[in-house]
């Protein structure tokens, strides 16, 4: 049960500290561990990533940062593209690196701080420029920090490290990017999902991602979760009493017109003929 106890190392860390943690695997991709991944995004990171330059470069900011704390073999602060910082520290077994805790998502408590990282990210991606005013609210958000409590931070995220690796809590992972992607899918489909969630998930560009995925299971990411959604959905309708809108919720479907438009083309009846024809076979 070893994940479940870094599960809850996890949970304890971002209590103590008010920060984003999260764990990553010695190839840059989050654990597949419930609750060790990177959190789902603040609307701050939504907007920025809306901007592909700026995915890119978070991403690269985040790699950088992995191989900088390797370089060092110990704790690695530095400030991601958009201004927030943030800090690594590697988890070693027998002196190789198995993976890596990360916070972040703090901005210093000094006088003018949100302006400065505003006019610094808009200079830098232009594109965002139209979503300046939602950028400086979200950036109110963020939590705030002294020196002093910066420091401390950094202390407890070492003590947490160190007794990761004595309890060797973190495994070095082995799957494909194509079979990470998809358990993550399996495990989430009722929720939102987007192919840029995955990429930041698995550190990888959109390109190497969409390009592993087919080649492992030949059919798209969009093309794989639509199927899910809808086997799942079939199901509901077959086994359960839930009406149709509710079907449709709790398949991911943000629209219950949609789903009924996507079913229909799959199966070639509506939701509600298939329940009827369906459910009397199983009655028999």
């Amino acid at each position: 049960m070893a994940y479940d106890t870094l599960n809850e190392l996890m949970d304890h860390l971002r209590n103590v500290t008010n920060l984003t943690v999260s764990a990553w695997n010695c190839k840059y991709r989050a654990t597949d561990c419930d609750g060790c991944g990177p959190a789902p995004e603040n609307r701050f990171c939504q907007l920025i990533h809306s901007c592909d330059k700026a995915l890119t470069a978070c991403i690269n900011s985040d790699v950088d940062a992995f191989r900088a704390a390797d370089e060092r073999g110990g704790l690695y602060c530095y400030t991601c593209p958009f201004g927030l910082l943030e800090a690594v520290m590697p988890i070693s077994y027998e002196g190789q690196t198995v993976g890596y805790v990360m916070i972040g998502k703090a901005i210093p408590d000094e006088p003018g701080a949100e302006e400065r990282i505003l006019t610094n990210l808009v200079d830098r991606f232009p594109e965002l420029k139209k979503k300046q005013e939602e950028l400086r609210a979200c950036l109110k958000q963020f939590t705030r920090f002294s020196v002093a409590q910066w420091e401390g931070w950094l202390c407890t995220l070492y003590v947490y490290a160190k007794y990761i690796e004595e309890q060797r809590l973190l495994f070095q992972q082995t799957k494909t990017l194509g079979q990470l992607a998809r358990e993550y899918i399996n495990a989430n489909y009722g929720s939102k999902i987007t192919v840029t969630d995955l990429c930041l998930r698995l550190h990888c560009s959109t390109v190497t991602l969409t390009h592993h995925f087919r080649r492992e299971f030949g059919t798209s990411i969009a093309g794989y979760l639509k199927g899910k959604r809808l086997s799942r959905g079939e199901y509901l309708l077959v086994h359960t009493r839930m009406n149709i809108n509710e079907i449709s919720e709790s398949c991911g479907f943000s629209d219950a017109n949609y789903f009924f438009r996507q079913f229909k083309s799959r199966y070639h009846v509506s939701p509600t003929q298939y329940r009827k024809l369906h459910g009397e076979e199983k009655s028999k």
